[in-house]
């Protein structure tokens, strides 16, 4: 997260990944601060209901972390925080600043044996204003 690359990754191996998410221990960088060790081992909890953010109070439990302490979180919300760093782009499709491995990846799809249910059940969404049938009934 804070070294460019998220833990356990292993490019090469995503069911290892997978694994290792699952067992092993996420190891901190030695040049960690206390605070930074803290503060990533609470976003990483693997329990959702421990983990960092996810008590009543919700995000407070973030802005009010150790590792935020030299934030001001009003200036931030009202746009006043200048960023510490400003990227130089030509335009909104300038690639210059992402790392060439994730742009030499390969795509893949999600495999649609994968997917369970009707392709009615996975594009209509009981609830929401919008119902893609009772459009086309009007027509």
């Amino acid at each position: 997260m804070l070294t460019g690359k998220p833990p356990h990754y292993q490019p090469k191996n995503r069911k290892q990944m997978l694994r290792d998410i699952v067992e092993k221990k996420v190891e901190m960088h030695e040049k960690f601060s206390p605070e930074t060790k803290l503060l990533l081992s609470g976003l990483l909890e693997r329990d959702p209901n421990k983990r960092l953010g996810a008590s009543s109070t919700d995000a407070q439990d973030i802005i009010e972390h150790p590792f935020f302490k030299n934030i001001n979180w009003v200036d931030l919300r009202q746009l006043k925080t200048k960023p510490p760093y400003v990227p130089n782009l030509q335009g909104p499709e300038d690639l210059r600043n992402i790392d060439r491995m994730f742009l030499d990846e390969k795509l893949k799809e999600t495999p649609e044996n994968s997917m369970t249910g009707s392709a009615k059940d996975k594009t209509n969404f009981k609830g929401f204003t919008y119902n893609q049938d009772e459009l086309l009934k009007k027509r």
